[in-house]
Parts: structure tokens; sequence; C-alpha cells
């Protein structure tokens, strides 16, 4: 009786070691397969050269594989079969093929669409696969010792993860030194030339911002926005400023280029700005300016769209992932987006840098690069920062927590209700608020607030059930066009005024370059709101013509301050145009269509509309466009632009 013990520790000790041998060879099979994944996606993916791919990537699937190891090595114990055998054999037949399958439907998926490529012969094809990689792994690990194993394995892991974390640099910035370098050179000398003292400039783009969530344009507005407030009283406030379409690339498109989406042509998800395109970055960086952008993780307003054009520097951030903020290109994994992200939804575990970068993060970055940036003699700054805090999906102005889109809950399948998504977006704002409070406080430690143009205003707005719908880029109503626009000028000359100027996105180019005394290209299309004094340049326009191409929806609105007319056409079978007319003074929410009961006004608009569409149209660029990777995919897909 006195031996059973050890009898009964030989098992236990023989399950441990064969649990040992499975997870060991395992880590070996997943370090090889995700080592080969990362290295796919670093060669065929466009704009992801962040290299710490080559660390998380293997690192994930490495993980996965010796969890699964350690089942398989006990259940090959048990039948007298090698454990580490087993388990490089039966990972190296299960997941390589299920990896290579999966990275074929993604990265092929157009092919497949065409039914060039068929899903019989892609399952054929991996399983033909998965034999031979089994058979071979199956044979190199059962003639591995575990002394040799471990060894192997080790100097794999190392070799492997060691190259990846000496070239990687995970969440750096994309800066073109070169351009830098010449172009600090050159303004320097350009304007002690000319001898010429221009203000610097700030552009704060909030994306999806919709105006009446701003306590300084609504006093109901369920989100406080006390910076934004602030701004307001010293600057110019516009109440009635209007988007020229209602989703970011068009959008942002016709801020930087005061060119309506239909002439610049950027207005579809696989279109890029027309290089002959002057923008404000290249009209300033002409005049002398240091000319610095942002893009917040959002692709459609980044470098790859030729957004970048005219700034002497441009950063593009892109989301932190996981609970390290590993890179973004490690989202695009399959361990990454089949175990992972199914894992945080169970655990509620969503956080704000898995979709882009918050405000607060946005606000030091800018603050370091200030603090950090020697300026050179007589060069003044265009800074232009993007915040993304107010864009789906909302998080409620929270660090971790439920996610909501607007198609889908990340902690479900329940829709969220019309409340839980208006307090989502009014934390998210709220959050934005904060961040920008910290900017404002920074920027005048720094010496550049008192004496600076800036700029406050949005892309776009937002949809909450007031049409039936979600989100935005899929009508014209006045919730995605309405915006906020805060202009505050140097020693806040004409601060608290809100001039009752119609004013558009279209004019913001022009009304920033005739603030910094730079000639108006002779293409824009915008009109200056403003004169240097801060008083109101012009009347401005009459009308706000706005317009949505879109995938199978193509929509153009007209407005004036008293009414609107929609005219809007979804492809389909037998496409008819549809009309819609508004009275916005009995009518401001847009609930009531009008069309077809005589009002004049309703004749009058759609007459204009048509005649806005012929002269934009004639203006029309040839059109730009590029064919999209599954990096750019996958992240348009994060933030709601794809199903």
């Amino acid at each position: 009786m006195a031996d059973a013990p050890e009898s009964e520790a030989k098992p236990n000790t023989q399950a441990l070691d064969d649990a040992m041998r499975g997870a060991v060879a395992g880590a070996c099979a997943g370090l090889l397969l995700g080592a080969v994944e990362a290295c796919w996606i670093v060669l065929n993916t466009r704009d992801l050269f962040e290299l710490g791919l080559l660390v998380w990537g293997p690192f994930l699937t490495a993980s996965l594989c010796a969890l699964l190891g350690i089942a398989v090595g006990v259940i090959a114990g048990r039948f007298g079969a090698s454990p580490a055998g087993a388990a490089m054999g039966a990972l190296f037949f299960a997941a390589g093929p299920t990896l290579a399958r999966y990275r074929v439907l993604i990265d092929f998926k157009t092919a497949i669409e065409r039914d060039a490529v068929s899903h019989g012969s892609i399952f054929l094809a991996s399983l033909v696969a998965g034999l031979a990689l089994g058979a071979v792994g199956w044979v190199l690990a059962s003639r591995l010792s575990r002394g040799r194993l471990v060894a192997f394995a080790s100097f794999f892991a190392v070799a492997i993860l060691g190259f990846g974390w000496l070239a990687s640099s995970p969440q750096t910035p994309r800066v073109y030194d070169g351009v830098r370098k010449v172009e600090t050179a050159n303004l320097s000398k350009r304007n002690a030339l000319h001898g010429v003292e221009r203000p610097d400039i700030i552009l704060i783009v909030a994306d999806t911002l919709r105006a009446d969530f701003l306590s300084s344009y609504d006093a109901r507005s369920p989100a406080r926005t006390t910076a934004i407030d602030a701004l307001a009283a010293d600057g110019i406030r516009f109440p009635h400023a209007c988007a020229q379409s209602s989703w970011t690339k068009p959008s942002f498109a016709t801020l930087i280029t005061g060119l309506h989406p239909r002439t610049h042509t950027a207005a579809s998800k696989t279109a890029v700005l027309p290089s002959e395109i002057t923008t404000l970055g290249e009209a300033l960086r002409d005049a002398g300016y240091y000319t610095v952008g942002t893009s917040n993780a959002n692709p459609n307003n980044a470098s790859w769209a030729n957004f970048d054009q005219g700034f002497t520097e441009w950063y593009d951030f892109y989301p932190g992932f996981a609970w390290w903020d590993v890179p973004w290109s490690t989202t695009h994994t399959i361990v990454y987006q089949r175990v992972v992200e199914r894992l945080m939804r169970i655990g509620n575990g969503y956080r704000v840098h898995h979709f882009y970068q918050p405000a607060d993060d946005i606000t030091n970055w800018a603050l370091r690069w200030l603090g950090e940036w020697k300026r050179p003699q007589n060069v003044p700054l265009f800074l232009s920062l993007h915040y993304m805090d107010p864009h789906q999906p909302h998080l409620g102005g929270r660090e971790v927590g439920p996610m909501l889109n607007r198609t889908w809950r990340m902690t479900g399948d329940d829709m969220p209700t019309l409340e839980t998504m208006l307090e989502g977006y009014a934390g998210d704002i709220e959050a934005m608020d904060r961040g920008l409070e910290k900017l404002f406080e920074g920027l005048r430690q720094l010496g550049i607030y008192d004496d600076a143009i800036v700029v406050f205003t949005s892309d776009h707005g937002q949809e909450f059930l007031e049409h039936e719908s979600w989100g935005h880029g899929e009508s014209l109503y006045a919730e995605q066009l309405n915006v906020p626009l805060i202009v505050k000028l140097p020693q806040a000359r004409a601060a608290g005024s809100t001039p009752q100027t119609l004013a558009r996105q279209l004019d913001v180019a022009a009304t920033v370059l005739e603030l910094a005394g730079v000639e108006v290209p002779e293409a824009m299309q915008g009109i200056a709101l403003l004169a240097p004094s801060g008083e109101v340049a012009s009347p401005g326009a009459a009308h706000c013509f706005a317009s949505l191409e879109r995938e199978e929806i193509r929509a153009e609105a007209v407005q004036n301050r008293e009414a609107t007319f929609i005219e809007s056409v979804v492809d389909g079978p037998n496409p008819a145009p549809t009309s819609e007319f508004f009275d916005l003074a009995r009518d401001p929410l847009q609930q009531e269509n009008l069309t077809g009961r005589g009002d004049p006004r309703e004749a009058a608009l759609a007459r204009i509309l048509g005649e806005r569409v012929a002269e934009v149209d004639a203006t029309r660029l040839e059109k730009s466009q590029v064919e999209l990777d599954a990096g750019l995919e996958a992240q348009l897909r994060a933030l709601g632009y794809v199903e």
C-alpha cells in the first residue's frame, strides 16, 4: 500500500510530460505558420510596413497552437503515440490549411466573387496541403528528443521574434523627412525675402459631429462641450453651416480643396484625390507655411488616397489593438480576426484604441510635436488635426466597454436602443471636448493660441433613426449635413459674433487663405466668408448644394435658410428618382415631405438643383482610383463603412 502514491504519480508525471511535448510542438508549428502569414501580409498589403507584425503574428498563432497542442499531446500519449509528433502533425494538418483557406478567401475575394476561383478548389488544395504538412510535421517532431524539441523551438522563437522586434516600430507615425528638410530651407528663405508675417493656423476637424450636439449650437444638446463653447466665445460661430456630402472622403476632400465632390471626384470607396488639384496645404506651403497634416485611423482621408498632398509632414495614425496596443497590421491575421476578437466580445473588453486614437492621445501628440519643433525663422505653421471620437463605433467616452456600431453591437446580436446610441454618441463628444480643452490650454502655454487662427469644423453629421437609419453616408438629410463651423481670429477679433451667412464646407479653404493673406486659387469654387478684420467678407452663398455618390446610392440636395429639396436614386431593376421637399421653418427635422403640393419654392429649388449639377459637372475632373487591399477593407469595416 505504501507504493500506491508513487504508482499513481507516474501517470500524472507522464501526462504532464506529454502535455509539455504537445505544447512545444504546437508552438513550433504556430511560430512557423504565423511567420509565413505575417510575411505574406507585409508583402501583399499596401502601406502596412509595421514590421512589428513579425512579432505579434507568430506570437498569437503560436499561443493558440500551443494550447491546442497540449490537448493533442495528452490524448496521443494515452494511446501510446508520440505527443510531439501528433501535436505538430495535427496542427500542421488542421491549422495550416485553415489559415491558408481563410487567407485565400480574404485576399482573393474579388477573384472568388467573379467565379475565377471556386470554393471547391480552395477546399481541395487546402486538404492536400494539410495532409502533406501533417505528415512532415509528424515525422519531424517524432524523431526529435524532448531536449532537441525545446532547443529547436527556443531558437526558432528567438530568431523570429528577435528579428521582428528589432525591425518593428509599431505606432510610429509616417514622416517624409526628405520633403521636410528641403521645404524648411526654402520656406525660411522665401519668407525672409518677402518680409511677410503670417499667423499660425490650426485646423481641427471632428469626424462625424453634428452641430446640434454642441451646447453652443443647441442648449438642449445631451453633450456638454465646455471647451468648444469657450472657443466659440473667443471666435466667430456660424449657426448655419452645411457639408457638401454626408461621409468622410468627399466631405474632407471638399474641406481641403474648396471644390465640390462632383468636381474633385474623390467621392467613392476606391477614389483618390486627383493630383492636379491645388489643395489648401499646397496653397499655404507655396505661400511660406510649414504644413503638417494628420489622419486618425480613417482610411477615407489618409495618405494612400493622396490626402497628404501639399503637406510638408503628414502623419497617418493607426489604431492599437489587443491588450498591448499591437500594430494595426496584426488585426489582419486570421488568429486575431477569428479568435482574439471573439474573446474580446465575450469579455466586453473593446478599447477605443481598437478603432482610432482618442482625443487625449491626438492632443498629447500635437503638443509634444509643437514643443519639440524647431521653428525655422520667419516660417508660420499650418497644423491640421483630425479627431475621430464622435465617429462610430460609440463607446460613450469610455476607454474600455461595450462597443456600439450602426449595424451591430459587439456585446451581442441585439440592436442597441436609440437611447443607448445617443448616450454613447454624446459621451464620445464629451471625451473629445476634454481632449480639446487640453489642446487649447497647451497652445496657450506654448504662446500660440492668442495669435493664431483656429478653425473648428466637422466633415459631416450622424443619423439616429430620424429617417429610419443609423450612421451616415446614406442620405442627405439635415442631421448628416448640418455641421459646426467656428473660426477664432488672432487676438480674438470679432469674438462671440454669429453671422447669419449660409456657410458651406466649400468655403473653408478660401476663408482660411483670405485670413492668412494668401491668394485664393482661381479653381476653388468656395468663397471667403470673413475678412482678416473679422468682418463678413461676403453675403455668402444663396444655397447649399450637396451630393452623394456611394455604391448603389446617388443623391443631390439643395437648401437655403427656408427650405430643402432632395432628389435621390437607389440603383435597382427600375431605378427612379425620388423627390423630397421640406419647409425648414415649420419642419427643421425634415419629417414631412411636401413634394407635389404646389409650393412654388419646390419648383424653384428643383431648377436651382439642376443648374448646380450641370455647373459642377462641367468642371468635373477625371476620376482617380485604386483597388482596395485587404488591410484597407478591414479598417473600413471596423469603422462601419463596409458590411
